[in-house]
């Protein structure tokens, strides 16, 4: 009898810590409702990511699962914009891409329905969608869709010309945040950086716990930098582009400001109600088509701008490293 129970003991042992094991790993993470110790959700909080380098795709979903499990008592949205000129040189090596190439080339209501869900992921370009990069975007989609651990439910994907890089995606996301009015607390913007080094500095954000941070704090920047003049021919093109930025926004103009570099930030939903009186597609078609080739663009000082709006906020700023 003591055997068996020593057995029982023994087994019951085995499957916790199967169980447990399955608990802490991301890839295996099911259960998407708050742990245990957390009653109800502290706060809600939508991620913004523009996705261009596929490339870095599942460093971002990596690093976007372990920061979502870390802030396990948050209830987290995520929505990503995929620009239809995307870097996909790699594409039909994954496997992923093969298997699922060989199960669509052989029917057409698939292709079909495939087309149709490109074009209705496209609302602000739909003429962008062409049966050439439909599927390479649809099952970049699905393949986010299944990887991500928040809930299926509240990833939305859609697919964009590439204006002002990662600017023109947040003014795109931030739109379908603004009409879908999503109630949130804070937002998380992200965008592939292709440079590993500054890459790492600037997702520093994804590895902190924020209630170690709120509500003391209202933004978490990964970088701070001091504005001014400049004494380069880039820098000064920036701060006349920045002037007529915040004409544009009736905001006045201080001739010192921080703000963080590489435009990877979580801010307080004060950001969102701020755009909310603007029009964000008239914003997006004011940036350049694809990079910016040189310094001293919109781009570079919309970069500036967000940090210039944080301070006209009275947002409470932690700056994880100084620059």
């Amino acid at each position: 009898m003591r055997k068996s129970c020593f057995i029982n003991i023994l087994i019951f042992y085995l499957i916790f810590c199967v169980n447990f094991k399955n608990n802490i790993n991301a890839e295996n993470y099911v259960n998407k409702k708050p742990e245990e110790g957390c009653n109800i959700f502290e706060h809600t909080t939508v991620i913004l990511l523009h996705l261009y380098d596929m490339d870095l795709m599942d460093e971002f979903i990596t690093r976007i699962n372990k920061f979502v499990l870390l802030n396990k008592c948050q209830k987290f949205y995520i929505k990503i914009n995929v620009p239809v000129s995307l870097n996909v040189e790699s594409f039909n090596t994954f496997n992923w891409v093969i298997n699922a190439l060989k199960d669509i080339n052989n029917s057409v209501e698939k292709k079909y329905n495939i087309y149709k869900y490109c074009i209705e992921s496209a609302p602000y370009h739909p003429e962008k969608i062409t049966y050439d990069n439909c599927l390479k975007l649809y099952l970049i989609s699905r393949y986010l869709k299944e990887s991500l651990v928040i809930e299926s439910e509240k990833i939305q994907v859609i697919f964009s010309e590439n204006r002002g890089v990662d600017i023109g995606g947040f003014f795109l996301l931030l739109d379908q945040l603004i009409k879908e009015n999503l109630p949130h607390d804070y937002l998380v913007k992200l965008h592939t950086k292709k440079r590993k080094s500054w890459r790492n500095k600037l997702l520093a954000i994804l590895n902190l716990n924020l209630k170690d941070y709120i509500p003391q704090y209202d933004s978490i920047c990964p970088c701070k930098v001091l504005s001014s003049m400049g004494r380069s021919k880039g820098e000064r093109f920036t701060r006349l582009i920045l002037r007529e930025i915040l004409y544009y926004f009736e905001i006045p103009e201080k001739e010192k400001f921080y703000f963080s570099a590489g435009t990877m930030f979580i801010v307080s939903h004060k950001m969102t109600d701020f755009f909310r009186k603007y029009n964000r597609i008239e914003l997006f078609n004011q940036l350049n088509l694809g990079y910016p080739k040189h310094d001293g663009q919109v781009e570079h000082a919309y970069e500036r701008f967000f940090g210039y709006l944080i301070e006209l906020l009275g947002l409470r700023v932690h700056y994880c490293n100084s620059l």
